[in-house]
């Protein structure tokens, strides 16, 4: 794996997630895209939430709760599948 950054990882969240054919069960406004992003950075690189905190000028709690809320509602299948798309662009 290359050298990865939140920066890096943000970048290929925002492109995975302009995939139309993700929006097939879920409307595309309906889906926190942030959220989302925070919690594939947590995924992938596994750092804590403090330290992705510091990065977004944010609390680590913040970042505790936005995580959380894409594991609930119905967003877990659409966020495990992100996930998985944005670690098949990294490779």
């Amino acid at each position: 794996m290359e050298n990865l950054t939140i920066k890096n990882i943000s970048e290929i969240t925002k492109k995975v997630l302009c995939n139309h054919k993700l929006y097939k069960d879920i409307n595309f406004f309906d889906v926190p895209h942030n959220k989302i992003c925070l919690a594939v950075i947590r995924e992938i690189t596994e750092l804590s939430y403090n330290e992705i905190g510091k990065a977004y000028n944010k609390s680590w709690f913040t970042i505790y709760a936005s995580v959380k809320d894409t594991q609930k509602n119905g967003l877990k299948a659409f966020t495990n599948k992100v996930i998985e798309l944005v670690k098949a662009e990294i490779k």
